[in-house]
């Protein structure tokens, strides 16, 4: 089943502040969230870009976005892309929790990483369903029904960019927006955050927030209720608009008085339509680099539906354009279930 989760969002006349990530370069760099960290976790999500292209012939012994690990094998968790370290599954990325010697993975659907494509990871636990793995907003295909558990604390470091203390399986590329939350979330929830700066104190079971866009100097801040700061090791910040379009907050919330749009979310089709009148207006779909993918032109009326056609899944951008001006911007997730 495919979802395209469709949010309209009316022009700002105020700019907003530069997306800042954090480069880190394969060998040495990471970032150190400490031991306090991540208690009673159960969603982690994050993006990610590699420097190199990533498939199962890639000359890497691993790349660690985010990781927890110790001696005895208790309390870690992590999410990893696997090596030449490992027999099998080399090129999958992987989310993992282990308990007491007891052992929870599932991994991604792809194997291939493409050098310089962002992507958004979000791991989830359910008490119930167990754990999922979502990448770009779409759900993956292995699940842990049995992986019930939360995430809890321990004495040893979660770092990000290398094997927690282990000081190995660097990460060759750039992070950004690391969350840390009590509860899982619905794929509905993770589509509709995934590309928005969140404000803590509006949102539900919230606990760390590393935005990283401090912009430089060592400490990373969390952004959280948690209040766990990180302590940035070699890492260099780099400006990058990825797809951040806003913060999703109170008073910043989708406008839906001039736009409507219905079903949202959909699995093939999405109709606009508005209390006003459009005169011959465009609606142009372009993807993160910001090619255009799909036009609509001489728009009249006051609907109009939008088809998904043959595009891959992944993020997409939508201008509404009447009068040579921009009168509605929106975002589409595309994810296949």
């Amino acid at each position: 089943m495919t979802i395209l989760a469709l949010m309209g969002i009316q022009p700002k006349a105020k700019a907003q502040a530069p997306n800042y990530v954090i480069a880190l370069d394969g060998s040495s760099d990471y970032i150190d969230l400490g031991t306090a960290v991540a208690n009673n976790i159960r969603t982690i999500e994050f993006w990610f870009k590699p420097n190199m292209d990533v498939s199962p012939s890639s000359n890497i012994t691993g790349y660690s976005f985010i990781v927890r690990n110790d001696g005895s094998q208790l309390h870690e968790y992590g999410f990893y892309i696997r090596g030449t370290n490992w027999p099998s599954g080399r090129g999958y990325l992987y989310f993992f929790t282990r308990e007491s010697g007891a052992l929870h993975e599932i991994r991604s659907d792809t194997s291939y990483w493409d050098a310089g494509k962002w992507h958004h990871v979000c791991g989830t636990i359910d008490a119930s369903a167990g754990m999922k793995l979502y990448i770009d907003g779409s759900l993956q295909g292995q699940a842990d029904p049995t992986g019930t558990a939360a995430i809890i604390s321990s004495g040893n470091p979660t770092r990000i960019g290398t094997w927690g203390s282990a000081g190995i399986r660097y990460f060759n590329g750039q992070v950004d927006e690391f969350r840390f939350w009590s509860r899982a979330l619905s794929q509905d929830e993770i589509q509709a955050r995934m590309c928005y700066w969140l404000i803590p104190a509006n949102e539900v079971g919230l606990l760390d927030y590393w935005k990283m866009n401090e912009g430089g100097g060592t400490v990373v801040m969390d952004a959280g209720v948690g209040a766990h700061n990180g302590m940035n090791h070699g890492g260099s910040y780099v400006q990058e608009d990825l797809c951040f379009i806003g913060n999703l907050g109170l008073g910043e919330q989708v406008d839906r008085q001039a736009m409507y749009i219905s079903p949202n979310p959909l699995s093939v089709r999405t109709t606009f339509s508005t209390t006003g009148y459009w005169t011959n207006a465009s609606l142009t779909v372009e993807d993160r680099y910001g090619r255009i993918v799909l036009q609509h032109m001489g728009i009249t009326g006051r609907t109009v539906n939008l088809d998904r056609g043959n595009l891959a899944s992944g993020i997409y951008f939508v201008r509404m354009m009447q009068g040579g001006r921009v009168v509605s911007t929106g975002k589409i997730v595309i994810a296949d279930r």
